[in-house]
Parts: C-alpha cells; sequence; structure tokens
C-alpha cells in the first residue's frame, strides 16, 4: 500500500486506515491485520456531479457537460464541500508534483481561494488546473511539473473553485 500510494512511511497508510476506521467505512477482521470494507449503502452517498473534463497541461477551451454522478461516502467530505462542490476528469500532466494524475477526478468546492491552493481557473478565456500563485498584487497560476511554465494572465483570471479532492480509481 505504500509503494502504490507513494507514501514514505507504514505511519502513513495506518493513519488512513484508523480514520477509516473510526468513519465506519473499514472494520477489523478477527485476523491478524484483517480489514473487511463495511457495507455501503448507495442511498447514504453525497452525489457529485462531474462536468466534463480539466485540461492539466496547456490550457484549452471546455465545455462542460454532465457526465454522470460521483457518489461519495458522507464520512470523507463535509456537508459545505457536499452543496456547493463538482467533479472534473484530469486531463494532462501539469500537477503531477501535487500527486494529480491524468485520469484522475478532481473534488472541486465552490469558493473563493486561498494562496497556493490548487484550482480551476479561466484564464484568458481557457480552462485549465493549477497552483494558485500570489505575491503581491502579482497573481499567477503554477504547474506542479517542470516541463510547464507559470501561466500570466494577460487580461483575465477568473477562479472557478479550490480542489478539495482526487478521486483515482485503482486498477
Amino acid at each position: 500500500m505504500m509503494r502504490h500510494f507513494g507514501f514514505k512511511s507504514p505511519r502513513a497508510i495506518s493513519f488512513h486506515l484508523e480514520k477509516l476506521e473510526a468513519e465506519g467505512v473499514l472494520e477489523r477482521d478477527s485476523k491478524a491485520r484483517g480489514l473487511r470494507l463495511r457495507r455501503f449503502v448507495p442511498e447514504e452517498a453525497i452525489q457529485v456531479p462531474i462536468y466534463g473534463s480539466i485540461p492539466a497541461g496547456q490550457p484549452e477551451q471546455q465545455s462542460q457537460l454532465a457526465l454522470g454522478q460521483l457518489a461519495i461516502h458522507p464520512g470523507l467530505v463535509s456537508a459545505g464541500i457536499a452543496r456547493n462542490a463538482y467533479a472534473l476528469r484530469v486531463k494532462g500532466d501539469s500537477m503531477i508534483g501535487a500527486r494529480i494524475f491524468d485520469g484522475d477526478v478532481a473534488i472541486v468546492e465552490q469558493r473563493t481561494p486561498k494562496n497556493n491552493e490548487v484550482v480551476v481557473a479561466l484564464i484568458d478565456g481557457e480552462n485549465t488546473l493549477k497552483r494558485l500563485v500570489q505575491r503581491g498584487k502579482r497573481t499567477y497560476l503554477k504547474s506542479e511539473n517542470p516541463q510547464y511554465p507559470n501561466l500570466i494572465p494577460a487580461q483575465e483570471l477568473t477562479i472557478q473553485g479550490v480542489v478539495v479532492g482526487v478521486y483515482r480509481s485503482v486498477k
């Protein structure tokens, strides 16, 4: 599990397992190191709409079409996030340093961002997923991959939401 998720310590895994157990998602089995996924009742799930994709690379124009719903266990997100959230499938590799990979689904909350948060942005008419950096009066979007440049808006920068979680399918 450490290797798969990129953790450096076994304590990181046990921390997450303890949290999942406290939330009632996992339960201890009678065997040593045994864990069992508790039955997840879909009616309890928080449904977050998936509105297309977001480029994590060069910005591009996107039309957001509803692609369905992402069911999230209610213990994994706050009620405020659930009311103001949507999801986008990530396309590209400019955010790999933030551990956001091509094919992930970013869970986005519609709220005002803070400095250094990962955001969904509309920069000069094109969408992208980047880190928002504010230095004095200067604001720009930073990639988390050295192969991509920082993006400085020529005319307009609109923040459409803040990434509050990432869903990754385990294959």
